[in-house]
């Protein structure tokens, strides 16, 4: 077996073996019971809105995602970084020159972030080749037709920069996860996901 095989293949394991200590951190429930509890659908405008105050605790999802970025992206440059889809900041909190970007003021407002501002990753509020790096984090799969966030995202990065897109995989929907938050309330939400 080759040398590239088997790192791969290391690699591969440890990617397996940081989802299960994800979702034994999280206390992620099954696929099974995920089905089996009741829940509305909501727009991902609506869902953020309501799930801002409760946002900042850490999800499966997310750490995972956060992991994943920081091995993908270690020793890349991003002295002009954006963080379209932002959320409540937290990612960008401590990179000096970041700037961050969300369509939910209140996710923002939630975050109390300075740097950030309101917007639609289809439409990005910045001037073309402002980035050297450019992240969209969990947020296309919110939309029916991506491609002109794609577009988007390409047009603000610089020429040699890069692009980073995460979302939830198509095979945690086959195995019948969802993309679920608890409100304030204590009511469970799907969010709208294509």
């Amino acid at each position: 077996m080759g040398t590239q095989k088997r790192r791969g293949m290391r690699y591969m394991e440890s990617l397996r073996n940081l989802v299960k200590r994800a979702l034994v951190r999280a206390g992620l429930r099954s696929a099974e019971s995920q089905r089996r509890a009741a829940v509305d659908e909501l727009d991902a405008r609506a869902a953020y809105r309501l799930w801002a105050p409760t946002y900042s605790a850490e999800t499966a999802i997310s750490f995972l995602d956060d992991e994943l970025a920081r091995e993908m992206l270690s020793g890349l440059p991003c002295t002009r970084l954006l963080d379209a889809g932002c959320g409540t900041g937290r990612r960008i909190a401590d990179i000096p020159g970041a700037m961050g970007m969300d369509l939910s003021p209140e996710m923002l407002a939630a975050g109390g972030a300075r740097n950030v501002v309101v917007g639609d990753v289809r439409a990005i509020p910045f001037e073309p080749e402002r980035f050297d790096m450019v992240w969209c984090r969990l947020v296309l799969g919110h939309l029916p037709d991506p491609l002109p966030a794609y577009r988007e995202l390409a047009r603000v990065c610089a020429p040699g920069g890069y692009v980073l897109v995460t979302d939830f995989h198509p095979d945690a929907v086959a195995a019948g996860n969802r993309r679920t938050f608890t409100d304030p309330a204590g009511a469970v939400h799907e969010i709208e996901h294509h």
